[in-house]
């Protein structure tokens, strides 16, 4: 847009702004925007701005970045807080040579997402390491570190002819590729790679498993997912983990997670791998959110194993909830929907300022405040008051919020969608 280019070359006048020296970040991408990037350096959470100038290298504009993916910025001039970025060098996606080989999500969903009892029609193989798998993967995926593929390679598939399917973390993992040259130095003549990774499978909502292992880290670093065991209700009333709400199948309540604009990644428990009403669930959760009717974060997880899973693994059980709870982590920076909602129909009461920063918007009583302008308007916005921004579903306003703390304003940000 044309006011970049102007705004950048009045910044060292208007804001004393860097230009006399350089320097560089590398990070890894939490969320890109428009036309900023929020990264998560060493030095802590970075905002990046890449304007039209800006040399790419490795890839063509920031809609192609996914979070995860590690960049590295050079620069020489600031606003604010936020990083003007000369140059911005991504790793570029790997090429796989014949496009015939690259298998997508939604090909690959209907070999792997199948009912207990029924056999899949391919084998999929997690070459990243084990940790990573048991945090998230494909449906039936097993754990192979590339590091051991030769090796489990052999024992797991001995029909060199049999279908195969491999896959490491994002577009731009080198592991996926490289697990495609050693397969077939093997002798393995039908092979594919998931397009996207397992990053690709998330952006696209497909069902995933989760491990135990891995629920039980992520629950214990304080990350938040929704529970919903399937069970019986008695089997619920005798065990569960904890803070996990009843669901059954038949009463499967979208009422309720409707309610909350933003749903964490959603783990389904039923009994074990066998219990197929845990499989429909996450079937039928899939084709409800496809509908676009919550803003739920990444696809269903069934809980690999189930509850007997759980409890082999050495975890323990606790009571459950009798409502969906909502999730708002107040000490990042997350306005609970019930007092965005009062902002909202009160107009800010003068209390607080409502910032809209899509990049079109049509809201009267709101600062209409494009993400990509944002770092050059810093200083219209008020600091008698507090700030709350919103966009569509929380992404803009999640970069936004990281850039108005680091200038010292009160700020909070909606995860999740204003009304309409």
């Amino acid at each position: 847009m044309p006011y970049r280019g102007v705004v950048a070359a009045l910044l060292p006048i208007l804001m004393g702004a860097s230009a006399a020296v350089g320097s560089t970040l590398e990070g890894q991408v939490v969320a890109a925007k428009g036309a900023l990037l929020l990264l998560r350096a060493s030095s802590g959470s970075e905002v990046i701005v890449v304007e039209r100038s800006t040399e790419l290298r490795g890839a063509a504009g920031v809609e192609e970045l996914s979070p995860g993916d590690r960049v590295r910025v050079g620069w020489t001039r600031s606003a604010g807080s936020a990083r003007l970025a000369d140059t911005l060098e991504v790793a570029a996606p790997w090429a796989l040579g014949d496009a015939r080989v690259a298998m997508r999500p939604a090909e690959a969903v209907g070999q792997l997402f199948v009912a207990p009892g029924e056999p899949a029609s391919l084998l999929a193989l997690d070459v990243r390491p084990r940790a990573r798998w048991e945090a998230g993967h494909l449906p039936r995926a097993l754990s192979v570190p590339i590091d051991r593929l030769e090796a489990e390679l052999q024992r797991l598939l001995p029909d060199r002819s049999a279908p195969l399917l491999l896959y490491s973390e994002g577009a731009r993992c080198p592991l996926a590729p490289d697990a495609l040259r050693r397969a077939r130095a093997l002798g393995y003549t039908d092979v594919r790679v998931l397009s996207g990774g397992f990053a690709g499978w998330w952006e696209e909502g497909l069902p995933a498993e989760i491990e135990p292992s891995g629920l039980a880290r992520g629950l214990a670093r304080g990350e938040r997912f929704l529970l919903i065991d399937v069970r019986p209700e008695a089997k619920v009333a005798a065990g569960t983990i904890g803070g996990a709400v009843p669901m059954a199948l038949d009463a499967m309540d979208t009422a309720a997670l409707a309610g909350v604009r933003w749903i964490p990644p959603v783990v389904i428990l039923g009994d074990d791998d066998a219990d197929g009403t845990a499989f429909a669930f996450a079937d039928r959760l899939r084709n409800w959110r496809d509908q676009g009717t919550n803003a739920a974060e990444g696809p269903p997880l069934r809980l690999a194993g189930g509850i007997a899973g759980w409890r082999a693994a050495g975890g323990k059980l606790g009571a459950p909830i009798g409502a969906v709870p909502s999730f708002v982590d107040a000490g990042a920076g997350e306005i609970p929907y019930a007092e965005f909602l009062e902002l909202w129909n009160s107009k800010g009461e003068g209390k607080a300022l409502l910032v809209d920063v899509r990049p079109t918007a049509s809201v009267p009583f709101a600062r209409h405040l494009p993400l990509d302008r944002l770092p050059f308007e810093v200083a219209s916005l008020p600091r008698d008051r507090e700030l709350v921004l919103f966009c569509a579903i929380g992404k803009r306003s999640r970069i936004g919020y990281e850039l108005l703390k680091r200038e010292g304003f009160r700020v909070r940000y909606l995860r999740g969608a204003p009304p309409r």
